[in-house]
């Protein structure tokens, strides 16, 4: 504990008292209390290893602030208030962001779930009070936006400098890793979102309202201890310091490093308000035509058109074997004629032969001529038949080629609007969006909105304000397009 103090230059110390400056003479001593051991400490208390895989898990803290502290991630880091009371959001909503004055705060009785240690994300929504420059600052000036850990060597905090200064800080195991941005003169009494990533091995990343404004190095592992009502909202958990003055909305916690793309996409999907009291009319038009039954129907159809072709082929094929015996056996009897001819040809020139032979001879070539007649009859008839079924045949080829152009059709009309605005995707029922509201899109399946994040290709990326998460949807087209 001694060499810890009487060394200024401890790279931990060091930086943590760059971001604190002096204090009077009683803050140091209980400044040394709090860093009594911490050396051994934070090997000791270093926390279990946290898992950073980007699942439901990854938000540890999600503090809507609609007039209270409730945790709507599954940890359930329910807060308790203590000052603050329920005003208007940036879309100018009643009791659905919590305004700061004088001590105010919240804070989280036991802050062992927000513990994290291969990364962290803050995000915050905040409307501080204006500055006057006029009027000298002090240290004790400056205002915590959210801080977890009472001390200054461990946990990670956003917060607002004397000078208007955006700050981020994430402790580590070699030192700190420390962002700030200077916040324009304009930020007062505006809404405003900030936001903090910090991963053990690529570093901190500060934003503001959706722009990367400052980078620090990574400096290990982060150092969270299990503390009592070690993270607030709202002031620095340490001697009750640093309250904040304004207006504070949204606070979420993940325990990864947002990349840059989520980190842009979460200001751009919160700065959007979806149009909850202009919610369209759900109920069916009159006339509707239910296209998905269409297609069913269109496909029934053809199956059944196949089958049938199947059928004529099938007859088809049968009717020409038959022509072909019959031809055969209409050529031997020919055969026969011709031969019972010659005979009785040869019979009749042959003075000594017997009329009784010569009259057997012709009836029986009479026999073959009548059989022959009727294979020519029958043989006609069936290639008739045949003549009959091939024009079938080509009569149902066309009926199921505009049968198969139906039901390309009805596919298409699937994967566009089948009523102005409306949309139908299979799994996903129908959904319904304008040009004055794209892209934000209303789904009648889950009786919420949507927002479309333009550009992503299959899977396309939805945001779920219901549930408050991202989707993944797969369509082998987009549904909506500015124009459509």
């Amino acid at each position: 504990m001694v060499t810890l103090f009487m060394n200024p230059l401890s790279p931990t110390i060091e930086t943590a008292f760059k971001v604190f400056p002096p204090m009077k003479i009683e803050f140091y001593l209980c400044f040394l209390l709090i860093f009594v051991n911490f050396t051994n400490a934070r090997t000791l208390l270093h926390p279990a290893s946290v898992n950073d895989t980007k699942s439901d898990d990854t938000l540890i803290a999600d503090f809507p602030l609609d007039g209270n502290g409730m945790d709507q991630s599954h940890a359930q880091n329910n807060a308790v208030l203590t000052g603050p009371t329920g005003t208007t959001n940036r879309f100018g909503e009643k009791n659905k962001a919590l305004e700061f004055s004088g001590d105010d705060y919240l804070s989280v009785t036991d802050d062992s779930k927000l513990n994290v240690e291969s990364g962290v994300s803050i995000s915050a929504w905040i409307n501080p009070e204006s500055q006057d420059d006029n009027v000298e600052k002090f240290w004790w000036d400056r205002m915590w936006i959210v801080g977890k850990n009472r001390d200054i060597t461990s946990g990670y905090h956003l917060a607002i400098s004397e000078n208007f200064e955006l700050q981020g800080l994430a402790l580590g195991e070699h030192n700190s890793s420390f962002t700030k941005f200077k916040l324009p003169a304009e930020t007062g009494d505006k809404w405003n979102h900030c936001l903090l990533t910090y991963d053990q091995y690529s570093g901190s990343v500060l934003y503001f309202n959706g722009n990367k404004v400052d980078e620090s190095p990574a400096v290990g592992r982060v150092v969270c201890h299990n503390e009592k009502e070690g993270f607030s909202i709202g002031r620095h958990s340490m001697f009750n310091l640093y309250h904040f003055h304004g207006k504070i909305d949204d606070v979420k916690i993940f325990n990864y490093a947002l990349d840059e793309s989520e980190a842009i996409s979460i200001y751009h999907t919160e700065s959007k308000e979806p149009p909850h009291t202009r919610v369209p009319d759900l109920k069916v038009p009159d006339g509707f035509v239910d296209y998905q039954a269409m297609l069913e129907e269109a496909r029934a159809k053809e199956d059944r058109l196949r089958e049938k072709l199947s059928q004529k082929n099938e007859s088809t094929s049968l009717l020409e074997q038959s022509v072909a015996l019959l031809n055969d056996d209409k050529m031997k009897l020919e055969q026969s004629i011709l031969s019972l001819s010659l005979e009785i040809k040869y019979c009749g020139e042959d003075k000594t032969a017997n009329s009784l032979k010569l009259e057997k001879l012709t009836k029986e070539r009479k026999a073959s001529e009548d059989k022959t007649y009727a294979l020519k009859e029958s043989i006609g008839q069936i290639q008739i038949n045949i003549q009959e079924a091939t024009q079938s045949k080509q009569e149902q080829l066309t009926v199921q080629k505009d049968l198969n152009d139906n039901l390309m059709e009805k596919e298409k009309m699937l994967a566009t609007a089948h009523l102005p605005s409306w949309h139908y995707l299979p799994d996903y029922g129908w959904l319904w969006t304008s040009p004055e509201y794209y892209p934000l899109v209303y789904s009648s399946q889950k009786e919420g909105w949507l927002y479309y994040e333009q550009g992503t290709a299959e899977p396309w990326a939805y945001y779920d304000y219901n549930k408050g998460q991202w989707e993944e949807w797969f369509s082998p087209v987009p549904l909506f397009s500015i124009d459509n």
